[in-house]
């Protein structure tokens, strides 16, 4: 009964198999909660326990042998039945309680104790060693655990208990309350430090120190925290291996969601979300992970002697690698395409100001210099490598246009890729949509050619439309932009959750022959709270690390001044952690440009969350998603366009029917005259 608690307590949702679910059904609070499924049946019953075990992530056996009854060999039977439960339904996750006193571990119970055990508990005992056995047999088939338990009795939760590989301390040990194994049970559930190992525990005197951890010398501690995603989440993946169907269920199942509209207007609504485009919701799998794995070794990453912070950085650096894993982000260094995955806020509108900022967009005096060294510099010579006076005129002069830098940007924008290039020296040249709702390539060809003597070009477009669902060709739109010397970002802030992202995707089949790859990205702009599961994640940059020097390679240098930076360049933002040595009133710039441009203490949480946010999108796989929104946009669109409702309800930028697109629609709402005759409008 108390594990059933404290699990739905942690928002879990439970399935209890009883033999007898009377004392289940006296607690009314566990009658009427929702989570929680009782069911009745015989623990050696095949078909009970296939019925039971099917779509579970975790099984945690405690049925054990009842005194003065006639199934001492229970634990061992029905042990046999549930490994081919789990076996036959993919679970691999298994925590089974048997009993300190197994293999002779008796040494330290009080003499009546063990008096009683030898007349009442031997032949119980014998069949716990025997299911323990069964257990280490299946090591390739399950992430066992066995807990060893010493006398159970009631009493308060007080999470402080023993916990050892094998033997007990001699003297410190009392009775287990049964709530203290049960926080003890929960607590190791998503632990994979804790797979094929069994664990004694005991109840604590209170006189003993704080830690709940005794570990012979010999041993490593049981308490490390291993961070990657793909571990966190492996119980979701080998549930997608079983079938695709069981996983969207469970992952559904896990939303966290109001059941009911707060004060609505006309009475007790159900509540359905559909507002998923603007922020997504979060998932109770996600809050328990960083509730019981990520908090309590919760440290500062720019420390790195101490045992936290080195399993929090490590942390970091595994979110780092899955989202460059997810994206097809090289990032080997030295490699041409070498790129970076930088946290930087709460979406994509930091990312944008990042890369405004790092090509010196909001620094007038930047490119006044430029110009200035551009008339006044002999053409065999380009402007970067003079070092000349400057005069004090040219910093209140407008920069000339044809020394300006320019912005392409499409009609579909979203104020985070529009606002922050429109507050800046750069030109912004603004591209329609063609026929389909998608950028028009001639447009922008157009627009590249009559710009081409721009000391920069930057196109930065959304990769779809947030108001169509529209996807753009991002492949054409990259090779384009880079056959005519101009970088290529894009925004997926909107659709990002819904598509394929790939920093370094194969050439179009339009690619002129014989030319280099094109179709690469510089950069990729991600608001990660627009995931399932994202909401409290970080915002995301991708970026080539080539556009992070960009300003040292072509600034100007006064004459008083040194040449371009031998060392690391200063980054968009100096601040904290960005340095690697101090001397004397001078600093170094460390070389890594994740340090340089994470400057401060990281949002380390967001972080985290963000890697599990993309290894979830992967478990799901993005061409399943987006083949799905394709298929429920047009259902949707058919609805909508309907002879019936056509005069009334206008789709904005309705595309073709069979267009494919995100299933996001914008529309109006036409009132008949009929309806609105005679009334206030």
């Amino acid at each position: 009964i108390e594990l059933v608690k404290q699990g739905l307590e942690r928002n879990y949702r439970v399935t209890a198999f009883v033999r007898d679910d009377k004392l289940l059904l006296e607690e009314s609070s566990l009658r009427k909660n929702h989570n929680l499924l009782i069911v009745k049946g015989s623990p050696t019953s095949q078909a009970d326990l296939d019925r039971c075990v099917e779509g579970q992530d975790v099984v945690v056996n405690v049925i054990g042998a009842r005194l003065m009854a006639s199934d001492a060999t229970i634990g061992s039977h029905s042990q046999v039945v549930l490994n081919n439960a789990l076996k036959k339904h993919g679970v691999r996750r298994l925590i089974v309680v048997t009993s300190y006193g197994c293999h002779g571990l008796r040494n330290y119970l009080a003499m009546t104790r063990k008096l009683f055990s030898r007349v009442f508990m031997t032949g119980i005992l014998k069949d716990k060693v025997l299911q323990e056995d069964i257990i280490q047999r299946e090591t390739e088939s399950f992430d066992w655990t066995i807990v060893r338990p010493v006398t159970l009795r009631d009493g308060d939760l007080s999470e402080r208990y023993w916990v050892c590989c094998e033997e007990l301390p001699k003297t410190k040990v009392k009775m287990l309350t049964r709530k203290d194994l049960a926080h003890y049970i929960l607590t190791i559930i998503n632990r994979p430090q804790e797979y094929k190992k069994i664990r004694s525990i005991a109840g604590k005197k209170a006189s003993a120190a704080e830690w709940n951890i005794y570990e012979p010398k010999h041993q490593p501690s049981a308490y490390c925290c291993n961070m990657d995603p793909s571990i966190q989440l492996a119980d979701w993946a080998r549930l997608k291996k079983r079938h695709q169907r069981l996983l969207i269920r469970r992952v559904q199942s896990d939303i966290i969601a109001a059941p009911w509209i707060a004060n609505p207007p006309f009475g007790k609504k159900k509540s359905i979300y559909t507002d998923f485009f603007a922020s997504s919701k979060p998932l109770k799998k996600f809050e328990s992970i960083m509730l019981q794995q990520v908090l309590p070794f919760y440290a500062n990453t720019h420390t790195s002697t101490t045992s936290t912070s080195k399993v929090t950085s490590h942390s970091v650096k595994l979110a780092r690698e899955t989202i460059a894993r997810c994206t097809r982000t090289n990032t080997e260094a030295g490699h041409e395409h070498e790129a970076a995955v930088i946290f930087c806020g709460d979406g994509s509108t930091s990312g944008v100001n990042k890369v405004r900022n790092v090509f010196r967009l909001g620094d007038e005096a930047f490119w006044s210099r430029r110009a200035y060294a551009a008339s006044s510099a002999p053409p065999e010579i380009g402007p970067s490598s003079m070092a000349l006076s400057l005069p004090s005129s040219i910093f209140h002069s407008p920069v000339p246009p044809q020394h300006r830098p320019v912005v392409f940007l499409s009609i579909q924008e979203h104020h985070s890729n529009l606002l922050p290039w429109r507050e800046s020296c750069a030109d912004v040249v603004v591209i329609p949509e063609d026929g389909s709702h998608r950028l028009d390539l001639r447009v922008l060809e157009q627009q590249l050619i009559e710009h081409c003597d721009r000391p920069l070009k930057i196109g930065t477009f959304s990769a779809g439309s947030n108001l169509t669902g529209v996807l753009n060709d991002t492949v054409a739109i990259a090779e384009l932009l880079h056959r005519h010397g101009a970088y290529a970002f894009f925004d997926y802030a909107g659709v990002g959750p819904y598509t394929t992202i790939d920093m370094n995707p194969a050439p179009s089949s339009i690619s002129h022959p014989g030319e280099p790859n094109l179709a690469y990205k510089d950069g990729v702009f991600l608001s990660t709270h627009k995931f399932l599961g994202g909401p409290g994640s970080s915002g995301v940059l991708l970026a080539r690390v080539e556009i992070f020097s960009w300003v040292d390679r072509n600034e100007v240098h006064p004459h008083h001044q040194r040449a371009p930076h031998a060392d690391a360049p200063p980054p968009a933002h100096p601040g904290g952690g960005t340095v690697d040595m101090v001397i004397d009133g001078r600093h170094k710039y460390s070389s890594s440009v994740i340090a340089r441009e994470e400057a401060g203490t990281p949002n380390i949480l967001a972080t985290i969350r963000t890697g599990l946010v993309f290894r979830l999108q992967e478990i799901v796989d993005p061409a399943w998603i987006l083949e799905k929104e394709y298929r429920l946009a047009k259902t949707v669109m058919a609805r909508l366009t309907a002879p019936g409702l056509a005069r009334a309800i206008h789709v904005l930028g309705t595309p073709s029917e069979e267009q494919d697109r995100i299933a996001v629609f914008s529309l109006t709402v036409t009132v008949p005259p009929s309806v609105t005759r005679g009334k206030e409008r």
